[in-house]
């Protein structure tokens, strides 16, 4: 498996989901960056630049809506993956292009995503029932 030069940032308060995360993208990317809260999250996003976000909705301080706001607010578009239990409910407020996955997932599909960002990903859009 080869680590491609890329950038993701993960915006998750649970610490082993988190650490599963950042060990499963690290075979694919040269760069990942933690945040355990949507504030946090906020600024990483303002002081680097990432391929990819992933976000969960309910976070502490600030929640996982505001992060994907402030994505849109950046010069640049990274792909954004929202990773909860609640995203069905505020799907309609997600950019176009985010993909979603329902937790409980199978973690191989957030590498899938991962290992392949450029690729679209229909059936995980904000339109797919």
């Amino acid at each position: 498996m080869t680590r491609r030069r890329c950038a993701v940032l993960i915006v998750e308060d649970d610490d082993e989901l988190q650490e599963l995360l950042r060990t499963l993208i690290a075979r694919h990317c040269t760069s990942v960056d933690l945040a355990a809260d949507g504030e946090r999250g906020i600024e990483m996003l303002r002081e680097g630049t990432y391929d990819a976000v992933i976000v969960d909705l309910m976070l502490p301080k600030k929640n996982g809506l505001l992060v994907i706001d402030a994505i849109a607010s950046l010069s640049y578009a990274p792909k954004v993956i929202v990773l909860s239990a609640i995203s069905r409910y505020f799907r309609e407020q997600f950019p176009e292009g985010t993909m979603v996955l329902q937790k409980p997932f199978e973690i191989e599909k957030v590498a899938n995503l991962i290992a392949n960002l450029h690729e679209p990903h229909p059936e995980l859009s904000p339109s797919a029932t």
